[in-house]
């Protein structure tokens, strides 16, 4: 008889997005945060602080992750910047004639 693998709550990560809060490198474990936990985590490439990579498999404690391309994950770039609007424009108002009212 084999041994049947029992899947977990934590199996229920895989797949998903995690942000990188200090840096994973291929020598160091570094530190994400998925769904509001942080994990240690590590990966064959490296995952600077504030980038993004999607959980592939776990490990005991460890998530092991895989980079995002940027721009694939909703969020991840600035958004455009508005146009300035000035004060003048804010609170223009159209004002009477002080010679119409009479």
């Amino acid at each position: 008889m084999g041994t049947q693998k029992v899947p977990t709550n934590a199996d229920a990560n895989i797949g998903k997005l995690a942000q990188v809060v200090i840096d994973v490198l291929p020598e160091r474990i570094g530190r994400v945060v998925l769904e509001g936990l942080e994990w240690a985590a590590k990966s064959n490439a490296v995952l600077p602080a504030g980038s993004w990579c999607k959980v592939l498999a776990i490990e005991g404690a460890k998530l092991i992750v895989a980079p995002v391309p940027p721009g694939t994950v909703a969020g991840t770039q600035p958004a455009p910047a508005k146009p300035k609007t000035t004060q003048a424009e804010v609170f223009e108002v159209d004002t009477p004639n002080e010679e119409e009212g009479k």
